[in-house]
């Protein structure tokens, strides 16, 4: 598990971390969310789970930052290949 900077951080910063440990640093938004949860990377307001639709709609409304293979798909871009808004 890749150590934490920062205490609370946000769910895209949690992603990257769970991608990073991915091959390609691609992998589906059900194991991202399982990993955040079970890691406990990112706490939802409410507590509850974070789920593969949250990380679906996080990954598209930040396209810089991942790329969304298909619906059920993503991809950490790396810092030097983010795309500009």
């Amino acid at each position: 598990m890749t150590p934490m900077p920062h205490w609370p951080i946000t769910l895209d910063d949690a992603m990257r971390v769970v991608l990073h440990d991915c091959p390609d640093q691609t992998g589906s938004t059900a194991h991202v969310a399982d990993e955040i949860n079970r890691r406990r990377l990112y706490v939802k307001q409410d507590g509850g789970p974070v789920a593969a639709g949250q990380i679906f709609l996080r990954a598209k409304n930040y396209p810089e930052l991942f790329d969304m293979i298909d619906r059920s798909t993503v991809r950490a871009l790396p810092a030097v290949r983010r795309r500009r808004p």
